[in-house]
């Protein structure tokens, strides 16, 4: 509706919006003088955008979305220059030199370059590209593709349990085995101790829940083992990584 309004201007309207109307205090919070506010609303209430009691008309409300909105796409657009600015790493499939076109592709966990065509992601190399080695890839645009396996919880019985009964051993064994070669992350001694005494190969057993996350976000298996008692303190942690993560499913079985 008006175009020539400036950002101040729209960052006024927002706090008007947000209940803020009194000058001195929207002057303190855009750190700007009490002065300067006061022509602000003077010219905001000439359009028509705000009454006499520095509140939104409706002209207001339209005028405020659509100044969010442009400014919005001014961000949006920026960031999204700056991201394509950005240099990525990557492991080159094969030699290229510096300024060829780069495909990019998920393996093993890992992003690769590769001078073959792939019009889903792809970008320039910044350095000369040797294979087998790490190069440098910018303007990176198109989609990535990556199937993302759900992160398995696997909840062990406390250490006061373990010896009454040896049916969580068979279970965990024939879990495990149903997992495959996914990778083994621990939290806490028990489970920890549980895995050398099975000679298995744990990844890490240090940020396992963000490592799991991480994991499934680029493509791997992964599964974290941990003791009831110690999954209690780490429900908290693993509802945030779920809420950041939504495309990640959360598989949790209890031996």
């Amino acid at each position: 509706m008006y175009d020539n309004l400036s950002d101040t201007e729209v960052r006024i309207l927002s706090l008007i919006y947000e209940g803020t109307c009194k000058p001195s205090a929207i002057a303190k919070s855009l750190g700007i003088t009490l002065q300067g506010v006061i022509y602000h609303l003077k010219v905001l209430r000439s359009k028509d955008i705000i009454d006499s009691q520095n509140k939104l008309t409706k002209a207001g409300f339209e005028t405020l979305y659509e100044g969010l909105s442009r400014i919005s796409q001014r961000i949006s657009g920026t960031l999204l220059n700056l991201e394509n600015s950005k240099v990525w790493e990557v492991i080159a499939d094969e030699n290229a030199e510096k300024g060829d076109r780069a495909s990019l592709y998920m393996k093993d966990g890992f992003l690769h370059s590769s001078v073959l065509a792939n019009e889903e992601a792809h970008g320039i190399y910044t350095i000369k590209a040797v294979k087998g080695k790490i190069a440098g890839v910018t303007n990176v645009s198109g989609l990535i593709r990556v199937e993302t396996p759900p992160v398995e919880i696997i909840i062990l019985p406390d250490v006061e349990e373990l010896n009454e009964s040896d049916g969580w051993n068979l279970k965990l064994e024939k879990k495990l085995a149903d997992l495959g070669n996914s990778l083994l992350f621990t939290i806490g001694e028990l489970a920890y101790s549980i895995c050398v005494s099975r000679n298995l190969n744990i990844t890490t057993t240090f940020a396992s829940l963000e490592s799991s996350f991480e994991a499934s976000a680029r493509g791997v298996s992964s599964v974290v083992l941990v003791s009831s008692r110690r999954m209690r303190y780490e429900f908290s942690k693993l509802d945030q990584l779920s809420k950041k993560n939504p495309e990640i499913k959360v598989n949790m079985t209890y031996i």
